[in-house]
């Protein structure tokens, strides 16, 4: 474990800066990551002494205030719910803030987003932290598919290189964590039968990816399809049918 970066952290949530620090570089986030969700937990932890708020008082609603002042003050990075959402989902795991209120499950999104961190917490044994997290990742995939709507049942490899790609547009960096959330998500899927392939293969487990892959394995019928494609009449489809 990397030594915690030098960052002071004063105020009501000064308590939590080792053990968020000893979470972050457990879960594989890089020194810079990490140091920059310490300086917002000492940002918020600020806030909150000029505020008088105690760590019982985080509601999701003080949050929300948090991120429009940070907002305002300039800041650029870390000003979003999911920016925060590593924070404020460790300071939950260790009962320092409430609990969100219970969301009303009255969709299939919803109902599958509800299943998936179940069955990551009682079947996977990941803390409550990590589960919130990835169910947080499995709610913006599944965004992109419409709303309202699961719409899993067509999904493709492509689907799933074209959402890693985007982040990694948007973060400007690895997409790591992102992708071991989305692998977890298509593992559940599959398992649930919502999806008829293995597509978790088509998630690349290096840390440190940038770029899509191609899945690992396909399943049986692809390749033949593939190679019965081929237009014999070209000397690459001659070539690639001699495989």
């Amino acid at each position: 474990m990397s030594k915690p970066a030098r960052v002071r952290v004063s105020g009501p949530l000064a308590g939590q800066a080792s053990g968020f620090w000893a979470e972050l570089t457990g879960r594989g986030y890089t020194p810079w990551s990490a140091t920059g969700q310490l300086r917002l937990l000492a940002h918020l932890s600020r806030w909150m002494a000029g505020e008088g708020l105690e760590p019982a008082e985080l509601t999701d609603l003080q949050v929300g205030r948090f991120l429009r002042v940070r907002r305002d003050a300039g800041y650029s990075q870390l000003v979003s719910p999911r920016g925060v959402a590593p924070l404020v989902g460790y300071l939950r795991a260790q009962g320092a803030v409430p609990e969100p209120a219970p969301a009303i499950v009255d969709g299939p999104v919803e109902q599958l987003l509800a299943g998936f961190a179940g069955y990551l917490v009682r079947e996977r044994g990941v803390s409550a932290s990590t589960a919130g997290y990835y169910r947080r990742v499995a709610g913006v995939f599944l965004s992109g598919r419409g709303p309202g709507r699961l719409g899993v049942a067509d999904l493709t490899a492509k689907d799933v290189t074209d959402f890693l790609l985007a982040e990694v547009r948007r973060s400007g960096g690895s997409v790591g964590h992102v992708a071991g959330a989305l692998r977890s998500l298509l593992r559940f899927l599959h398992l649930q039968g919502q999806i008829p392939w293995p597509l978790a293969a088509a998630v690349p487990t290096g840390p440190g990816w940038h770029r899509p892959s191609s899945p690992r394995a396909l399943p049986a019928g692809w390749v033949s399809r593939l190679l019965a494609g081929c237009d014999r009449r070209t000397t690459v489809g001659r070539s690639t049918q001699t495989w």
